[in-house]
Protein backbone atom coordinates (compact mmCIF):
# COMPACT_ATOMS: atom_id res chain seq x y z
CA UNK A 1 0.00 0.00 0.00
CA UNK A 2 1.36 3.04 -0.74
CA UNK A 3 2.90 4.91 2.13
CA UNK A 4 1.51 8.61 3.25
CA UNK A 5 2.53 11.41 5.14
CA UNK A 6 0.76 12.95 8.16
CA UNK A 7 -1.22 16.11 7.89
CA UNK A 8 0.65 19.07 7.65
CA UNK A 9 -1.95 22.48 7.83
CA UNK A 10 -0.04 24.80 4.94
CA UNK A 11 -1.13 28.40 5.62
CA UNK A 12 0.15 30.54 2.38
CA UNK A 13 -0.55 33.88 2.94
CA UNK A 14 0.97 33.49 6.54
CA UNK A 15 4.28 35.37 7.29
CA UNK A 16 6.40 32.44 8.22
CA UNK A 17 9.81 32.57 9.90
CA UNK A 18 12.78 31.71 8.16
CA UNK A 19 14.13 28.81 10.07
CA UNK A 20 12.64 26.74 12.32
CA UNK A 21 14.56 24.87 15.29
CA UNK A 22 12.88 21.42 15.87
CA UNK A 23 13.28 19.90 19.11
CA UNK A 24 14.49 23.05 20.81
CA UNK A 25 14.47 22.14 24.42
CA UNK A 26 16.30 18.68 23.59
CA UNK A 27 18.99 20.44 21.88
CA UNK A 28 19.49 23.34 24.66
CA UNK A 29 19.85 20.64 26.97
CA UNK A 30 22.41 19.19 24.93
CA UNK A 31 24.81 22.44 24.24
CA UNK A 32 24.36 22.81 28.13
CA UNK A 33 25.50 19.33 29.17
CA UNK A 34 27.29 17.09 26.29
CA UNK A 35 31.19 17.15 26.73
CA UNK A 36 31.01 16.90 22.91
CA UNK A 37 30.08 20.62 22.15
CA UNK A 38 32.37 21.69 24.49
CA UNK A 39 35.15 19.58 22.93
CA UNK A 40 34.51 21.20 19.56
CA UNK A 41 34.82 24.79 21.12
CA UNK A 42 38.25 24.00 22.75
CA UNK A 43 39.23 23.02 19.18
CA UNK A 44 38.31 25.92 17.46
CA UNK A 45 40.44 27.91 20.21
CA UNK A 46 43.40 25.74 19.15
CA UNK A 47 43.01 26.31 15.80
CA UNK A 48 42.92 29.73 16.01
CA UNK A 49 45.74 29.99 18.74
CA UNK A 50 47.99 28.09 16.52
CA UNK A 51 47.18 30.39 12.89
CA UNK A 52 48.29 33.39 14.86
CA UNK A 53 51.27 31.75 16.83
CA UNK A 54 53.83 32.41 14.45
CA UNK A 55 55.37 35.90 13.49
CA UNK A 56 54.88 37.81 10.34
CA UNK A 57 57.87 38.54 10.08
CA UNK A 58 61.38 36.31 9.75
CA UNK A 59 63.80 35.90 12.96
CA UNK A 60 66.70 37.96 13.27
CA UNK A 61 70.10 36.64 12.39
CA UNK A 62 73.26 36.66 14.54
CA UNK A 63 76.39 35.85 13.42
CA UNK A 64 80.03 35.61 15.36
CA UNK A 65 83.14 35.01 13.94
CA UNK A 66 86.82 34.16 14.74
CA UNK A 67 89.40 33.87 12.53
CA UNK A 68 92.62 32.89 12.96
CA UNK A 69 95.79 34.84 11.68
CA UNK A 70 99.07 35.08 11.46
CA UNK A 71 99.87 37.01 15.18
CA UNK A 72 103.38 38.29 14.25
CA UNK A 73 101.61 40.34 10.79
CA UNK A 74 97.77 41.37 11.38
CA UNK A 75 96.87 38.64 14.23
CA UNK A 76 93.27 37.34 14.60
CA UNK A 77 90.26 38.83 13.47
CA UNK A 78 86.76 38.95 15.11
CA UNK A 79 84.23 39.61 12.56
CA UNK A 80 80.10 40.30 14.15
CA UNK A 81 76.96 41.25 12.46
CA UNK A 82 73.25 41.33 13.19
CA UNK A 83 70.55 41.65 10.47
CA UNK A 84 66.63 41.44 9.79
CA UNK A 85 65.26 40.44 6.98
CA UNK A 86 61.98 42.22 5.42
CA UNK A 87 59.40 41.47 2.70
CA UNK A 88 57.78 44.37 0.82
CA UNK A 89 55.64 46.03 3.04
CA UNK A 90 52.43 44.66 1.17
CA UNK A 91 53.39 41.28 1.64
CA UNK A 92 52.27 41.41 5.56
CA UNK A 93 49.37 42.98 4.58
CA UNK A 94 47.82 40.51 2.65
CA UNK A 95 49.41 37.64 5.42
CA UNK A 96 47.67 39.56 7.99
CA UNK A 97 44.50 39.17 6.42
CA UNK A 98 44.91 35.48 5.56
CA UNK A 99 45.24 34.65 8.78
CA UNK A 100 42.05 36.90 9.84
CA UNK A 101 40.34 34.49 7.06
CA UNK A 102 42.00 31.04 8.73
CA UNK A 103 40.60 32.27 12.04
CA UNK A 104 37.32 33.03 10.18
CA UNK A 105 37.78 29.73 8.94
CA UNK A 106 38.32 27.65 12.64
CA UNK A 107 34.94 29.42 13.63
CA UNK A 108 33.04 28.53 10.46
CA UNK A 109 34.44 24.68 11.08
CA UNK A 110 33.23 24.74 14.60
CA UNK A 111 29.53 26.02 13.61
CA UNK A 112 29.41 23.60 11.11
CA UNK A 113 30.63 20.78 13.40
CA UNK A 114 28.06 21.83 15.97
CA UNK A 115 25.23 21.73 13.44
CA UNK A 116 26.11 18.09 12.34
CA UNK A 117 25.74 16.93 16.15
CA UNK A 118 22.50 19.40 15.99
CA UNK A 119 20.72 17.52 13.41
CA UNK A 120 22.12 14.09 14.15
CA UNK A 121 20.26 14.70 17.76
CA UNK A 122 17.16 16.19 15.78
CA UNK A 123 16.97 13.09 13.90
CA UNK A 124 17.55 11.11 16.78
CA UNK A 125 14.60 12.60 17.93
CA UNK A 126 12.37 12.29 15.14
CA UNK A 127 12.69 8.31 15.63
CA UNK A 128 12.14 8.85 18.86
CA UNK A 129 8.67 10.15 17.86
CA UNK A 130 8.28 7.55 15.44
CA UNK A 131 8.20 4.95 18.08
CA UNK A 132 6.48 6.56 20.19
CA UNK A 133 3.31 6.44 17.77
CA UNK A 134 4.30 2.80 16.71
CA UNK A 135 3.60 2.19 20.51
CA UNK A 136 0.46 3.86 20.64
CA UNK A 137 -0.56 1.90 17.29
CA UNK A 138 0.31 -1.28 18.67
CA UNK A 139 -0.98 -0.44 21.89
CA UNK A 140 -4.31 -0.23 20.33
CA UNK A 141 -4.19 -2.71 18.34
CA UNK A 142 -2.78 -5.35 21.05
CA UNK A 143 -5.63 -4.18 23.20
CA UNK A 144 -8.64 -4.92 20.60
CA UNK A 145 -6.36 -7.99 20.08
CA UNK A 146 -6.80 -8.68 24.08
CA UNK A 147 -10.81 -8.17 23.56
CA UNK A 148 -11.12 -10.28 20.53
CA UNK A 149 -9.20 -13.18 22.36
CA UNK A 150 -11.05 -13.30 25.51
CA UNK A 151 -14.34 -13.17 23.81
CA UNK A 152 -13.31 -15.94 21.52
CA UNK A 153 -12.04 -18.07 24.95
CA UNK A 154 -15.78 -17.39 26.00
CA UNK A 155 -17.28 -18.32 23.30
CA UNK A 156 -14.76 -21.69 22.59
CA UNK A 157 -15.89 -22.97 26.07
CA UNK A 158 -19.54 -22.68 26.01
CA UNK A 159 -19.05 -24.26 22.23
CA UNK A 160 -20.10 -20.96 19.97
CA UNK A 161 -16.46 -21.56 18.20
CA UNK A 162 -14.49 -24.05 16.73
CA UNK A 163 -10.67 -24.83 17.73
CA UNK A 164 -9.36 -22.84 14.44
CA UNK A 165 -11.43 -19.91 14.93
CA UNK A 166 -10.26 -20.08 18.47
CA UNK A 167 -6.68 -20.35 17.36
CA UNK A 168 -6.57 -17.44 14.87
CA UNK A 169 -7.28 -15.17 17.48
CA UNK A 170 -4.86 -16.53 19.83
CA UNK A 171 -1.89 -15.68 16.90
CA UNK A 172 -2.97 -12.30 16.24
CA UNK A 173 -3.19 -11.22 19.81
CA UNK A 174 0.85 -12.74 20.02
CA UNK A 175 1.61 -10.91 17.14
CA UNK A 176 0.14 -8.07 18.22
CA UNK A 177 2.07 -8.23 21.81
CA UNK A 178 5.33 -9.24 19.93
CA UNK A 179 4.83 -5.70 17.72
CA UNK A 180 4.48 -3.88 20.89
CA UNK A 181 7.11 -4.99 22.63
CA UNK A 182 9.63 -4.60 19.52
CA UNK A 183 8.20 -1.00 19.02
CA UNK A 184 9.04 -0.36 22.98
CA UNK A 185 12.30 -1.54 22.90
CA UNK A 186 13.42 0.33 19.42
CA UNK A 187 12.25 3.41 21.65
CA UNK A 188 14.43 2.64 24.43
CA UNK A 189 17.43 2.25 22.45
CA UNK A 190 17.02 4.80 20.64
CA UNK A 191 16.50 7.09 24.01
CA UNK A 192 19.71 5.53 25.17
CA UNK A 193 21.36 6.49 21.99
CA UNK A 194 20.24 10.18 23.12
CA UNK A 195 21.96 9.56 26.29
CA UNK A 196 25.30 8.74 25.51
CA UNK A 197 25.07 11.63 23.04
CA UNK A 198 24.25 13.93 26.18
CA UNK A 199 27.51 12.52 28.07
CA UNK A 200 24.99 10.19 29.66
CA UNK A 201 23.06 11.87 31.18
CA UNK A 202 19.42 11.23 30.81
CA UNK A 203 16.84 13.43 28.89
CA UNK A 204 13.67 13.86 29.28
CA UNK A 205 11.74 13.07 26.06
CA UNK A 206 8.18 11.92 25.97
CA UNK A 207 6.92 13.68 22.34
CA UNK A 208 3.99 11.71 20.96
CA UNK A 209 3.57 13.67 18.10
CA UNK A 210 5.52 15.60 15.61
CA UNK A 211 5.68 19.38 15.54
CA UNK A 212 3.67 21.32 12.63
CA UNK A 213 5.59 21.99 9.36
CA UNK A 214 5.31 25.61 7.95
CA UNK A 215 6.92 25.74 4.60
CA UNK A 216 7.84 28.98 3.87
CA UNK A 217 5.77 30.79 1.41
CA UNK A 218 8.52 32.02 -0.93
CA UNK A 219 10.86 29.49 -1.57
CA UNK A 220 13.76 31.97 -3.14
CA UNK A 221 13.55 34.51 -0.92
CA UNK A 222 14.12 31.70 2.48
CA UNK A 223 16.71 30.14 0.41
CA UNK A 224 18.81 33.33 -0.34
CA UNK A 225 18.84 33.49 3.43
CA UNK A 226 19.38 30.23 3.76
CA UNK A 227 22.33 30.43 1.48
CA UNK A 228 24.09 33.40 3.17
CA UNK A 229 23.84 31.18 6.86
CA UNK A 230 25.02 27.72 5.27
CA UNK A 231 28.41 27.29 6.89
CA UNK A 232 30.12 24.75 4.23
CA UNK A 233 28.76 27.77 1.80
CA UNK A 234 30.24 30.42 4.28
CA UNK A 235 33.40 28.18 4.09
CA UNK A 236 33.64 28.03 0.51
CA UNK A 237 33.38 31.49 0.08
CA UNK A 238 36.09 32.40 2.78
CA UNK A 239 38.13 29.93 0.93
CA UNK A 240 37.70 31.89 -2.36
CA UNK A 241 38.87 34.93 -0.24
CA UNK A 242 41.63 33.76 1.10
CA UNK A 243 42.64 32.36 -2.32
CA UNK A 244 42.75 35.89 -4.14
CA UNK A 245 44.92 37.21 -0.87
CA UNK A 246 47.35 34.60 -1.62
CA UNK A 247 47.43 35.76 -5.56
CA UNK A 248 48.25 39.46 -4.52
CA UNK A 249 50.72 37.92 -1.62
CA UNK A 250 52.52 35.90 -4.13
CA UNK A 251 52.50 38.83 -6.49
CA UNK A 252 53.89 40.66 -3.85
CA UNK A 253 56.55 38.01 -2.76
CA UNK A 254 58.13 38.85 -6.34
CA UNK A 255 59.10 42.07 -5.28
CA UNK A 256 62.79 42.33 -3.67
CA UNK A 257 63.39 41.75 -0.16
CA UNK A 258 65.43 43.60 1.70
CA UNK A 259 67.64 43.44 4.86
CA UNK A 260 69.02 45.88 7.28
CA UNK A 261 72.12 45.16 10.42
CA UNK A 262 75.05 46.22 11.88
CA UNK A 263 78.24 44.25 11.08
CA UNK A 264 81.75 45.06 12.36
CA UNK A 265 85.48 43.36 11.61
CA UNK A 266 88.15 43.78 14.09
CA UNK A 267 91.78 43.05 13.97
CA UNK A 268 94.36 44.69 15.81
CA UNK A 269 94.29 48.19 15.24
CA UNK A 270 91.65 48.38 12.53
CA UNK A 271 87.95 47.86 13.53
CA UNK A 272 85.71 48.49 10.39
CA UNK A 273 81.91 48.89 11.45
CA UNK A 274 78.94 50.27 10.15
CA UNK A 275 75.34 49.31 9.23
CA UNK A 276 74.63 46.86 6.58
CA UNK A 277 71.71 46.67 3.85
CA UNK A 278 70.81 43.93 1.77
CA UNK A 279 68.57 42.87 -1.32
CA UNK A 280 67.08 39.91 -2.05
CA UNK A 281 66.03 39.64 -5.84
CA UNK A 282 63.22 37.00 -6.04
CA UNK A 283 64.30 35.68 -9.71
CA UNK A 284 63.76 32.15 -9.07
CA UNK A 285 62.22 30.87 -5.95
CA UNK A 286 58.63 32.16 -6.99
CA UNK A 287 58.56 31.18 -10.83
CA UNK A 288 55.10 29.76 -11.27
CA UNK A 289 53.23 30.49 -8.03
CA UNK A 290 51.08 33.02 -8.83
CA UNK A 291 49.80 31.09 -11.41
CA UNK A 292 49.47 27.71 -9.19
CA UNK A 293 47.74 30.51 -6.69
CA UNK A 294 45.05 31.48 -9.81
CA UNK A 295 44.40 28.02 -10.55
CA UNK A 296 43.33 27.10 -6.99
CA UNK A 297 41.39 30.32 -6.67
CA UNK A 298 39.46 29.60 -10.10
CA UNK A 299 38.99 25.69 -8.64
CA UNK A 300 37.75 27.18 -5.80
CA UNK A 301 35.38 29.54 -7.89
CA UNK A 302 33.97 26.39 -9.48
CA UNK A 303 33.23 24.05 -6.28
CA UNK A 304 31.26 26.96 -4.99
CA UNK A 305 29.09 27.68 -7.80
CA UNK A 306 28.59 23.53 -8.31
CA UNK A 307 27.52 23.52 -4.41
CA UNK A 308 25.39 26.61 -4.24
CA UNK A 309 23.81 24.36 -7.91
CA UNK A 310 23.84 21.74 -6.07
CA UNK A 311 22.28 23.09 -2.41
CA UNK A 312 19.36 24.67 -4.26
CA UNK A 313 18.15 21.48 -6.10
CA UNK A 314 18.27 19.91 -2.99
CA UNK A 315 16.21 22.63 -1.18
CA UNK A 316 13.78 22.71 -3.96
CA UNK A 317 13.68 19.03 -3.67
CA UNK A 318 12.86 18.84 0.07
CA UNK A 319 10.51 21.83 -0.18
CA UNK A 320 8.17 20.29 -3.17
CA UNK A 321 8.35 16.33 -0.79
CA UNK A 322 7.11 18.10 2.03
CA UNK A 323 4.41 19.77 0.17
CA UNK A 324 3.29 16.74 -1.75
CA UNK A 325 3.52 14.36 0.85
CA UNK A 326 1.46 16.51 3.39
CA UNK A 327 -1.39 17.24 0.84
CA UNK A 328 -1.62 13.47 0.05
CA UNK A 329 -1.66 12.37 3.77
CA UNK A 330 -4.06 15.29 4.80
CA UNK A 331 -7.02 13.91 2.19
CA UNK A 332 -5.91 10.09 3.96
CA UNK A 333 -6.28 11.32 7.55
CA UNK A 334 -9.39 12.99 6.72
CA UNK A 335 -10.83 10.01 5.69
CA UNK A 336 -9.66 7.61 8.42
CA UNK A 337 -10.73 10.29 10.65
CA UNK A 338 -14.16 10.89 9.40
CA UNK A 339 -14.95 7.41 9.28
CA UNK A 340 -13.67 5.33 12.19
CA UNK A 341 -12.80 1.95 10.55
CA UNK A 342 -12.48 0.34 13.96
CA UNK A 343 -15.47 1.08 14.94
CA UNK A 344 -17.43 0.52 11.96
CA UNK A 345 -15.48 -3.09 11.44
CA UNK A 346 -16.30 -4.10 14.97
CA UNK A 347 -20.20 -3.16 14.34
CA UNK A 348 -20.18 -5.59 11.02
CA UNK A 349 -19.04 -7.61 12.86
CA UNK A 350 -20.69 -8.26 15.90
CA UNK A 351 -24.14 -8.40 13.79
CA UNK A 352 -22.98 -10.98 12.15
CA UNK A 353 -22.39 -9.29 8.40
CA UNK A 354 -18.77 -10.59 8.44
CA UNK A 355 -17.15 -13.29 9.27
CA UNK A 356 -14.48 -13.80 11.50
CA UNK A 357 -11.60 -13.83 8.80
CA UNK A 358 -12.87 -10.83 6.80
CA UNK A 359 -13.04 -8.79 9.98
CA UNK A 360 -9.35 -9.57 11.10
CA UNK A 361 -8.42 -8.58 7.36
CA UNK A 362 -9.79 -5.83 6.74
CA UNK A 363 -8.32 -4.45 10.68
CA UNK A 364 -4.93 -5.46 9.37
CA UNK A 365 -5.59 -2.99 5.80
CA UNK A 366 -6.97 -0.57 8.51
CA UNK A 367 -4.09 -0.76 10.92
CA UNK A 368 -1.40 -1.12 7.92
CA UNK A 369 -2.98 2.38 6.58
CA UNK A 370 -2.08 3.62 10.22
CA UNK A 371 1.53 2.49 9.93
CA UNK A 372 1.78 3.82 6.54
CA UNK A 373 0.77 7.35 7.57
CA UNK A 374 3.15 6.84 10.45
CA UNK A 375 5.94 5.97 8.15
CA UNK A 376 5.71 9.17 6.32
CA UNK A 377 5.28 11.34 9.16
CA UNK A 378 8.95 10.71 9.49
CA UNK A 379 10.13 11.02 6.41
CA UNK A 380 8.65 14.19 6.11
CA UNK A 381 10.31 15.27 9.61
CA UNK A 382 13.43 14.02 8.07
CA UNK A 383 13.08 16.08 5.35
CA UNK A 384 12.06 19.00 7.93
CA UNK A 385 14.70 18.95 9.88
CA UNK A 386 17.41 18.96 6.99
CA UNK A 387 15.03 21.43 5.28
CA UNK A 388 15.52 23.87 8.25
CA UNK A 389 18.38 23.06 10.72
CA UNK A 390 20.71 24.35 7.48
CA UNK A 391 19.84 27.40 8.51
CA UNK A 392 19.90 27.59 12.39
Amino acid sequence: MKKFSFLILFSFFAIVSMAQIRYQRVLLQLENQSPLFSALHQKMEAEQKAVNAGALIENPELEVGYLFGNPDVTGNRIDFSVSQSFEFPTVYSHKKRIREIETHQAEISYRQQRLELLMAAQHLCADIVYQNLRVGLFSRCAANADTLADLYARRFETGDCNILEYNRVQIERAEAQNNLRMAIIERDLLLNQLQVLNGGQPIDFNQQSFDLVNLPVNFNSWYDEFERSYPELDQMRSEIEKGQREINMTKAANLPNFSLGYASESVPGEPFRGPVVGLTLPLWQNKGQVNRAKAAHQVASVQLENAQSRFRNEQWGRYNKILAMSQNVAQMRQLIDNHNSVELLRKSFDSGEMSLEHYLLELDFYFDAEQNIIDAQREIEHAAIDFFSLTE
